[in-house]
């Protein structure tokens, strides 16, 4: 038995969007049942949106089912989202799996800037003044979410505590 595929996921997100992803099942008699795992858990159907069954070529029937994710804080804990797509069919399950790393159009730390910098790249104290140890790469970003800052504060006069 083929496994199903997994489309859709692409771009950038923030916090309240939703990520879209599409499961579609191969070609089978009769068609699969497809499930959705996020991060290991079984997402409840009321949740997805079954697109039904449709008949292609030689009598299989092909079946898919859409998952809209809202991108939350709980849901990036761990920094990646593990998606998984289960098609069943007559005991027998194949499994296609996708991680996702959503990389946010904000940072949690810095709300009114837009970055597209990953937020576990992000190694940052709440006082400017504090020193930072982190590798060069970390350092570099971090001098540029400072400068930015800088510049956004004075624009939009917010301030950073």
């Amino acid at each position: 038995m083929d496994g199903p595929s997994i489309s859709g996921g692409e771009g950038s997100y923030d916090f309240g969007d939703n990520v879209t992803l599409n499961c579609t099942s191969a070609k089978s008699k009769p068609a699969a049942k497809l499930s959705w795992l996020v991060n290991g858990q079984l997402v409840d159907d009321n949740e997805t949106m079954d697109h039904g069954t449709i008949l292609v070529d030689s009598n299989l029937e092909v079946t898919s089912k859409t998952l809209q994710l809202p991108v939350t804080e709980r849901l990036l804990s761990k920094g990646k989202v593990a998606i998984k797509c289960e098609a069943s069919f007559y005991g027998r399950v194949a499994m296609i799996s996708r991680d996702i790393t959503i990389i946010g159009k904000t940072s949690q730390s810095f709300r009114h800037s837009t970055f597209d910098v990953p937020l576990s790249a992000i190694f940052y104290t709440r006082s400017v003044r504090q020193p930072i140890r982190v590798g060069s790469v970390a350092s570099r970003l971090i001098r540029e979410l400072e400068s930015r800052v800088s510049s956004e504060k004075e624009i939009y006069g917010f301030e950073i505590d």
